[in-house]
């Protein structure tokens, strides 16, 4: 498994994929690049990246289409 691969909590029906920088992975100080499905590009939504778990705190559009997604780290408990 690639360290930056997505892995979804609930996986995506939808095909449509879409190219977004990520901002606010643990570990690095830009942004980070990836494909993710457009059923994850909402608010609330739930990611694994490098085997931790984020929430998509917001997403900004550019042309209407997804461009660049915030995300926060969740508390392991």
């Amino acid at each position: 498994m690639h360290p930056n691969q997505i892995l979804p909590v609930n996986p995506p029906t939808s095909k449509e994929v879409f190219e977004v920088k990520v901002y606010g992975v643990l570990g690095h100080s830009g942004s980070l690049n990836m494909s993710i499905p457009r059923p994850l590009l909402n608010e609330s939504s739930i990611l694994e990246i490098e085997r931790r778990r984020y929430t998509v705190a917001s997403v900004i559009k550019k042309d209407q289409q997804p461009h660049a997604i915030n995300v926060l780290p969740i508390e392991k408990k």
